[in-house]
């Protein structure tokens, strides 16, 4: 804590606590970021909100399972607290700019997404074993009987841009899942919007959580980086990275962040 008081700036005078609740009892705080184990969400958002915290941000997943998230819910109503899931893909320009082109109509109703996500070994930032402990236990990370980190974890930034970016909510899911080393990958994901509007085509999705062993990512983040691929009445969007973008690879002329191809030409843009 004191070497990112340094890093970013800060007073010097800033509190450090090793003790959330500590906090919370001696501090009056207008917003809350939460980023701790998941299984820690649903007790620190309705300790905030019984503390009367205006704005609770957690990140994802919002927690283990289904009644957690009713009761952080519950709490926040009674405190009148915003209670957010923050979603970084929903912030990045390149995204904001592929969402704004569908909304125009650019290549027309969207049809299909496939996102794929390719998860590498090393090129990120470097996270000591003792910290990642948390991850391998589905009692602390959440999932299934074996846990859960892909599919509960990591593809949470998928389906949320699944669903933002059309606009439309996910109705139907199949999934098929592997096991390699612990994680719960490869993984394939379909799904079927639920069609709150009428479409040229029905809508359909398609995520593919691959690994990626011995492959090097660089990053600023995880070694980890995102393809997406929509079609369109009249036309492709290719949008090139997610986690990983303003590495090596957003450098090269032949790898722009958004590709579309459309009336037989093909544009880009970033």
């Amino acid at each position: 804590a004191k070497e990112k008081i340094k890093k970013f700036n800060l007073n010097k005078d800033t509190r450090i606590y090793s003790d959330y609740k500590n906090m919370l009892d001696n501090e009056e705080l207008d917003i809350i970021e939460i980023l701790l184990p998941h299984y820690l969400h649903a007790e620190v958002v309705v300790y905030a909100a019984k503390k009367q915290v205006k704005v609770i941000s957690v990140q994802k997943p919002m927690a283990l399972n289904l009644d957690q998230a009713d009761e952080m819910i519950e709490e926040c109503k009674k405190s009148q607290s915003i209670l957010s899931i923050f979603e970084n893909f929903l912030f990045a320009p390149h995204l904001l700019k592929a969402k704004e082109l569908l909304d125009s109509d650019y290549i027309g109703d969207p049809s299909s997404i496939r996102i794929k996500t390719a998860m590498g070994a090393i090129g990120g930032w470097k996270v000591p074993e003792s910290a990642k402990k948390w991850r391998k236990d589905p009692n602390t990370a959440g999932g299934d009987e074996r846990g859960s980190p892909v599919l509960l974890d990591n593809a949470w930034h998928s389906f949320v841009l699944a669903s933002w970016i059309f606009g439309e909510e996910i109705e139907k899911v199949f999934a098929w899942t592997g096991n390699y080393n612990g994680l719960d990958a490869p993984a394939y994901v379909m799904f079927k919007y639920k069609q709150i509007r009428e479409h040229v085509v029905p809508q359909y999705g398609h995520l593919e959580l691959s690994l990626m062993p011995e492959m090097q990512i660089p990053s600023k983040y995880y070694p980890t980086d995102e393809f997406i691929e929509i079609i369109g009445s009249r036309g492709i969007i290719k949008i090139n990275q997610g986690t990983s973008i303003g590495n090596k690879m957003s450098e090269s002329e032949i790898f722009a962040p958004i590709v579309i191809i459309r009336d037989g030409k093909v544009e880009t843009f970033g």
